[in-house]
């Protein structure tokens, strides 16, 4: 009975400890070596071997640890490369519209500087040419009458940009309580996840060791069982955001 229960909870550390734990040969053997523990078959047989043997399992153990290791970071380089050469895209990209938004300032500036010209060679023109006087303050009225339809079409324009820009930031404040409700929810469903997962461990490795009576059982059943209710009502609530 010993021997089954030492079976069974070597057997579930394993498992659970899969991230942590190397399995390696050594003399036709396979081993599992977890922390400092030896085991072969689901049992541990840490002192049942010879220094050197535990020596030369431990190393071998590490080397394929550090292989795992390195293998990790080859991809975290490998990410961080990838990024790298996102970012440059990026910023060439925003360089390349800085340099378009720069050339139609420039455009405009020259277009501008053209129109006051026109206006002031006209301007002369008119001080020059009495005869036509007259046509000229018509002319002139008329534009005032255009400039005052434009400044109104202006001002409309601006009252509708303004009302534009309120009901866009009135959606964006929604759209931020928004994700952070969703944010909210999400970390109760994972603190509701990540407690159901930790106590559930802790049940097994008591009943598998037997240290638990029927009601202990019992207790530890209706416990978990809230848990699991908790996680199914925070994943429900995340659900309906």
């Amino acid at each position: 009975m010993k021997t089954f229960q030492l079976f069974f909870t070597l057997f579930f550390l394993v498992v659970v400890n899969s991230l942590t734990a190397q399995e390696v040969s050594f003399d036709n053997q396979v081993y599992v070596v977890y922390k400092k523990a030896i085991i072969l078959n689901g049992e541990e047989v840490t002192k049942d071997l010879t220094k050197e043997q535990q020596t030369g399992i431990f190393d071998l153990a590490k080397v394929k640890n550090f292989e795992n290791e390195a293998l990790e970071k080859e991809k975290e380089e490998a990410a961080k490369e990838k990024e790298a050469v996102s970012e440059k895209k990026e910023k060439e990209a925003e360089k390349e519209i800085k340099q378009k938004e720069k050339q139609a300032e420039k455009e405009r500036k020259e277009q501008e500087k053209s129109a006051e010209e026109a206006v002031k060679q006209k301007e002369e023109q008119a001080k020059a040419e009495e005869k036509e006087i007259e046509e000229k303050e018509k002319e002139a009225k008329e534009a005032a009458k255009q400039k005052e339809k434009e400044a109104k079409e202006k001002e409309k324009e601006e009252k509708a940009q303004e009302k534009e820009r309120k009901a866009e930031e009135k959606a964006k404040e929604k759209e931020e309580k928004a994700i952070e409700k969703k944010k909210k929810a999400t970390k109760d469903v994972e603190k509701a996840t990540e407690k159901l997962e930790k106590d559930t461990k802790k049940f097994d490795k008591l009943k598998g060791k037997g240290e638990l009576s029927p009601n202990d059982i019992e207790e530890w059943n209706e416990k978990l069982e809230k848990l699991k209710e908790k996680v199914v009502d925070s994943k429900e609530k995340l659900g309906k955001l």
